[in-house]
């Protein structure tokens, strides 16, 4: 066949549709997000949603302080005196040397 023996468009192949569709893409993509992300992303909205209460924290200051490692004892140990109220007082102590300290109760705080 020649070019001056035919005239119309020139022959095209049959196109064969993918075995894997966009529905097969998209499912499969939701049961991966489904298995790996979704009980990740849960436990990150529930460490969220969790408020600190005082009992939670002296739970928290509880165990560090039981703890064998050092530093989470002195972790603890710091944690703990946060829990003591303080008043500010401005005035003068005399303390013992060494070891002296304000009385109990007592602090003093920057004024602003």
């Amino acid at each position: 066949m020649t070019a001056i023996e035919y005239i119309g468009p020139i022959p095209q192949k049959k196109k064969r549709k993918p075995v894997l569709g966009g529905w097969v893409i998209l499912l499969m993509s939701g049961l991966f997000v489904s298995y790996f992300a979704w009980p990740t992303f849960a436990d990150y909205v529930k460490t969220q949603q969790d408020v600190a209460t005082v009992d939670k924290a002296s739970l928290a200051i509880d165990y560090l302080i039981e703890s064998e490692n050092f530093g989470e004892r002195l972790a603890g140990a710091a944690l703990k005196r946060t829990q003591t109220p303080s008043v500010y007082d401005g005035s003068y102590y005399s303390i013992a040397y060494p070891m002296g300290d304000v009385p109990e109760g007592k602090g003093v705080g920057l004024m602003c």
